[in-house]
């Protein structure tokens, strides 16, 4: 939809080089840290600092189909899945609800996005795992498609002033979200 001018903008939006072809990005708005986080007890944050890791656990990891989490995952999806130790889902929310059921023990995921929706979805609190899976700015994106360069240029300005007065930082504190720099 989005390729297709369908969607006009996407948040939380990575920049790839496969991207650039259908997709104009303002200046980034934050930085996206892609972490694993498990239960309390699932393991010892410090005993899953790799993909290797998970698999000699024997633990399970819960990811969602869409989204970019890193080459780390692309280049362990295979090991990962031969040893029956990921399962990709629809979304974040699917895959916190999975690990609360106890079907797998570890989730991939963005800090804050899981933060939120987990507090949303009123689930047991995990602990981040040493393994981060990828760290980066993120961007709004808008399609080349449907959106003009004036587009860009108005969005891109909003970004600045919602930066320069810290407005970003007083809303994720507002809904209790908070950069996660190390693990719980």
């Amino acid at each position: 939809m989005f390729k297709a001018g369908d969607l006009d903008v996407i948040t939380g939006f990575s920049r790839t080089a496969e991207r650039a072809d259908f997709a104009n990005y303002t200046r980034p708005y934050r930085d996206e840290v892609i972490s694993v986080f498990g239960k309390v007890g699932s393991a010892k944050p410090e005993d899953v600092q790799t993909y290797a890791d998970i698999i000699r656990l024997h633990l399970h990891l819960v990811a969602p189909l869409a989204g970019y989490f890193g080459q780390g995952l692309i280049d362990a999806e295979k090991d990962l899945v031969e040893n029956k130790a990921l399962t990709r889902t629809e979304s974040l929310a699917q895959g916190l609800r999975m690990i609360e059921v106890g079907h797998g023990e570890l989730v991939l995921g963005d800090d804050m996005v899981v933060q939120d929706t987990q507090r949303s979805l009123g689930l047991a609190p995990l602990q981040r795992m040493q393994l981060e899976a990828n760290r980066d700015k993120v961007y709004f994106g808008l399609s080349k498609a449907s959106t003009t360069a004036a587009d860009l240029r108005s969005i891109d300005e909003a970004v600045g002033v919602i930066l320069s007065r810290g407005l970003l930082q007083k809303l994720t504190t507002k809904y209790g979200l908070r950069e996660l720099n190390s693990p719980n």
